[in-house]
């Protein structure tokens, strides 16, 4: 095994080269730096892919809360607006009373 002016290696005996002093480490160098590119190469494609994937998350996650929205339990929403209707009227009932009061005491003064 050779290795020519670049440090690529090669096989061939002819070309301008110097043989390496020891071939299976130069051989485990190429195949470190093979594995270096593969995993940056990797981590490059494992980020696009969870990129490409946010869009329909985005999507799921808006269609759930318009589902929420949308699905108002109709029984429930009934019963609390008919709660704050007794209530309304409870109240503008304890108000009329309260504004006869005076009306009553001016009334019994005048007499």
């Amino acid at each position: 095994m050779y290795a020519d002016a670049t440090g690529k290696l090669t096989t061939d005996a002819e070309t301008k080269a110097e043989t390496t002093a020891d071939p299976l480490k130069a051989l485990d160098e190429a195949i470190s730096s093979i594995d270096k590119f593969r995993s940056s190469l990797g981590a490059v494609q494992n980020r696009l892919d969870s990129r490409s994937h946010q869009p329909e998350q985005h999507t799921t996650n808006l269609s759930e809360a318009q589902s929420r929205i949308q699905d108002a339990d109709y029984a429930t929403e009934v019963s609390n607006m008919s709660k704050a209707q007794i209530i309304q009227q409870a109240g503008n009932s304890v108000l009329a009373k309260a504004n006869q009061v005076p009306q009553q005491v001016l009334s019994l003064l005048q007499g």
